[in-house]
């Protein structure tokens, strides 16, 4: 599995089947947004493809014709952490500094903490016996 950066296309796609609760068409991405048109829908499905990062989940009827449905194979989630493990510096120390900085960032610092604990909240209450840090 390719987890480089996605191009904006890429990225735009995947949300799209990210967010979908079933495999979908080419035609489906493209009524999701407007903005493309099915050339570009194909062509970055099939660089996804090639990635490993979407796979045909099947071959259905479209109209008259056959057509594959795509899901993605990465979650949202993994690549999202695959991005962050490329740019969080690995001592403990300087990611608390890179959090404290990004949170100086923020317009709304007090939502942001308030969603930082309640994910803090969650994670240990699903992991008892792991430490974060």
């Amino acid at each position: 599995m390719d987890t480089k950066r996605l191009s904006n296309r890429e990225y735009d796609i995947m949300q799209i089947l990210w967010n979908s609760d079933k495999p979908m068409l080419a035609s489906d991405i493209l009524k999701a947004d407007a903005n493309m048109n099915i050339n570009t829908v194909q062509s970055t499905l099939r660089n996804l493809l090639s990635r490993n990062l979407v796979c045909v989940a099947n071959i259905i009827t479209s109209g008259k014709v056959l057509a594959r449905t795509y899901s993605p194979i990465i979650s949202a989630e993994s690549y999202i952490l695959s991005e962050l493990s490329d740019i969080l510096p690995s001592d403990s120390q300087r990611r608390a500094t890179f959090f404290a900085a990004f949170i100086q960032t923020c317009s709304d610092k007090e939502l942001a903490l308030d969603e930082l604990e309640q994910l803090i909240q969650e994670y240990r209450e699903n992991n008892p016996h792991a430490r974060i840090g």
